[in-house]
């Protein structure tokens, strides 16, 4: 078993990422044997959409466009999300154009091409040459390497991918005249209006896209994403897209995607793989909040994360190596230590296995647990000798300042009014309530 020790104090850190399963796709689409024209799909293997379109804001910058941004590492590949052809590839800004062979399935409905922008792209030199040679890359195969290029072909961002979607055929970024160079503003439509979520292969969702907090949207548009996306669920998939259309079919459009919550669902499994065993889970409280983990055969690593049970908000995330170094797979932990602060109350911990072998995930039952305050928080005995006094306001004042050692029992007890903060405030009411015990003596 492996151990995550998580620190108690009375602070409260949010997060903003819910439990997350595909049952909560929003609707699904059987498909046809007879249909002959392929669905296009989201292209990464775990979601963890981190910018959704006209976001703004500190950690955002769509603030006029249909873009997504997608975390990702250098090793990782987005696939193509269907049978086609790179049409345009520049190392400025890494940006590639990914247009299909023939016309696909949009999940808005519609029957069109589709040309896929991709930008920060780190391997553009050699989809250039693709280009130049017309290579034709099947569906699922992978295509674009993550990466962070910017101006001029410099890493000059945290790698991750930037999507766009533009309906219909475009051969270069200057065909797009409304665009005007702005690379980020290729896409004409929303990313789920056009892409499927395939569970074979995207088998890991982390984020389906959310507004960030302090962010704000433009143009109306959506601020939580995870009822709009539609998965495909008919294995009869398969069949229909190895087969040749027999002709030329009319281009039709479908309605907008309906990102109202709906109040029943239904996703089919990703086909049987073989699976890491199931972590089992254990909590431990006293003054920490211990976390134990079964270590999987053939995991890469885990996801540990714990959920306020009345908010179901994110509270503590991390990601774990099999060397069990912290590790952030995708940007969203809100802490990369082993260590955290958690308030008094309710919660539940998941744990998830990842096998990147073969991209098979495991998630253990959800284990609930209560975190309580000891007995003496916010008593004002910083020192622990049962007495509050000027030995205790010293202390206090040295913490405030920084000149002595965090303890968390400590930081506990000089916390007078419980608000998960220490400052001149809770000075001042160990100030008063030493001075009233004087008095009264």
């Amino acid at each position: 078993m492996k151990n995550i020790s998580v620190k108690l104090t009375a602070a409260v850190l949010a997060g903003a990422i819910g439990l997350i399963s595909f049952s909560n796709f929003s609707s699904s689409i059987s498909v046809s044997a007879d249909d002959v024209y392929e669905y296009a799909e989201f292209p990464l293997r775990t979601m963890c959409v981190t910018q959704l379109a006209f976001e703004s804001g500190s950690t955002a910058s769509h603030s006029n466009s249909y873009h997504m941004d997608c975390s990702g590492k250098y090793e990782e590949y987005a696939v193509a999300p269907f049978t086609g052809k790179v049409v345009y590839a520049a190392k400025n800004y890494g940006l590639v154009l990914f247009q299909s062979s023939a016309p696909v399935h949009y999940a808005d409905g519609s029957l069109d091409y589709m040309t896929v922008v991709f930008m920060h792209c780190a391997n553009t030199d050699e989809l250039a040459q693709h280009c130049a040679d017309g290579t034709e890359f099947p569906q699922g195969a992978d295509l674009i390497r993550c990466g962070g290029v910017g101006k001029n072909g410099a890493e000059e961002y945290v790698r991750h991918y930037d999507i766009g979607i533009h309906k219909g055929m475009l051969s270069s970024p200057w065909e797009y005249t409304e665009a005007g160079g702005y690379y980020s503003r290729l896409g004409n439509i929303y990313p789920f209006e056009g892409f499927f979520v395939d569970p074979s292969l995207t088998v890991n969702i982390v984020r389906w896209g959310s507004l960030a907090s302090g962010n704000t949207l433009s143009r109306g548009s959506y601020s939580d994403w995870e009822s709009c996306w539609v998965t495909l669920t008919d294995a009869e998939r398969d069949a229909a897209q190895n087969t040749e259309p027999s002709e030329q079919p009319t281009v039709t459009t479908g309605p907008a995607v309906s990102c109202a919550p709906t109040t029943e669902t239904t996703a089919a499994p990703a086909p049987a793989k073989k699976s890491p065993e199931k972590p089992l889970v254990s909590v431990s409280c006293t003054d920490e909040v211990v976390i134990s983990y079964q270590d999987c055969e053939n995991t890469t690593y885990y996801n540990i994360r714990v959920y306020d049970s009345t908010s179901k908000e994110l509270k503590y995330c991390v990601g774990v190596c099999d060397d069990a170094a912290p590790f952030n797979e995708c940007r969203m932990f809100t802490d990369t230590s082993l260590s955290h602060v958690f308030a008094p109350g309710s919660y539940y911990v998941r744990v998830t296995a990842v096998n990147k072998a073969d991209g098979t995930v495991t998630a253990s039952d959800v284990v609930t647990f209560e975190v309580k305050l000891p007995d003496y928080a916010g008593s004002g005995d910083l020192d622990g000798n049962a007495h509050v006094n000027a030995a205790d306001i010293h202390l206090m004042t040295r913490c405030i300042s920084g000149d002595a050692e965090q303890k968390q029992s400590v930081l506990l007890a000089a916390d007078m009014n419980f608000d998960g903060i220490l400052n001149a405030v809770d000075l001042s009411i160990l100030k008063q309530n030493v001075f009233n015990q004087n008095t009264a003596a």
